[in-house]
């Protein structure tokens, strides 16, 4: 049996997944989820949010942050590693 998945990589609201955002990433069944500045926190509440997407879509998906670098560097704080600013 071939599963297809969407193409979408949506992004996530800050917070813990709601069942609304729930409900929407398994209606999507995307290829992965966008992680930006809003859903920034300790690594352990990182790490819920990812796994919690993981298990609501019941399989693993790409996780991807908006991380540029330079001026564009959305995970600043505390144990986040930074990335070096382009010359």
């Amino acid at each position: 049996m071939t599963t297809a998945y969407s193409a979408l990589i949506p992004a996530i609201p800050e917070g813990p997944l709601s069942a609304e955002t729930q409900a929407l990433l398994k209606d999507l069944n995307p290829a992965g989820v966008i992680l930006f500045q809003r859903n920034e926190g300790p690594i352990a509440q990182v790490r819920n949010l990812t796994d919690g997407i993981r298990d609501c879509l019941g399989r693993e998906v790409l996780i991807l942050i908006d991380h540029e670098g330079g001026r564009v560097q959305r995970f600043r704080e505390g144990e986040w590693w930074a990335a070096p600013k382009p010359e």
